[in-house]
């Protein structure tokens, strides 16, 4: 653990995240009000306008108690369970397994948008189903899969399920076929695999 806080501030698009690291939650408090303090100056020389009521303020810990929490143009922000930035969404405690089941949720609505191109009843051979998959849905997936690849595997599981069942799907197998067995066939990388195969990239 650094002796100094450790601050960052990140500004991508319309959305801004200010980051501090410290042992002593009061001291993170105080430092990130400093940082606050500078964006407001930048903010206000730059006549950005800045709606208060759609920042968030989350304290990734896993202690009980928490400080009093930042301030930004003399507004008190409340701690939050969650936040989404860059299409992630980080809980407190980084399990991701909010982010997982809410990727989960846009994965299965993806399958229902129509045309339903990868049902069974879909006039489209298996490897093109396979292709679709691959080069569209399965982006859905595994986006941002550097970062929370790491989560655990009950959590991760959570997408490998909707993954199997989709493929299954896709090549009509028996229920006592293996999973293992059917990627071998088709040629494509089970969900864990993948994942690193993407963050071994990646890094």
């Amino acid at each position: 653990m650094p002796t100094h806080p450790q601050t960052s501030t990140n500004i991508y698009a319309d959305d801004t995240v200010t980051l501090a690291t410290y042992k002593k939650h009061k001291t993170i408090t105080l430092t990130l009000n400093n940082q606050l303090n500078l964006l407001q100056n930048f903010f206000d020389t730059w006549k950005i306008k800045i709606n208060v009521d759609e920042t968030i303020a989350v304290l990734f810990t896993k202690r009980k108690t928490q400080p009093t929490p930042p301030t930004l143009y003399s507004t008190q922000l409340q701690w939050s369970q969650s936040t989404k930035y860059l299409g992630l969404t980080l809980d407190k405690k980084l399990t991701w397994k909010q982010h997982l089941t809410q990727t989960r949720d846009k994965f299965r609505r993806a399958l229902r948008a129509p045309p339903p191109l990868i049902g069974r009843n879909s006039a489209l051979n298996m490897y093109n189903k396979l292709l679709l998959y691959t080069a569209v849905l399965r982006l859905i997936l595994t986006y941002g899969s550097p970062v929370w690849g790491y989560a655990a595997d009950s959590n991760i599981k959570i997408l490998e399920v909707a993954q199997n069942s989709l493929i299954r799907n896709i090549v009509k197998a028996d229920r006592y076929i293996r999973n293992s067995k059917i990627y071998e066939d088709i040629k494509i990388l089970p969900f864990k695999n993948y994942i690193q195969k993407l963050a071994i990239s990646f890094f």
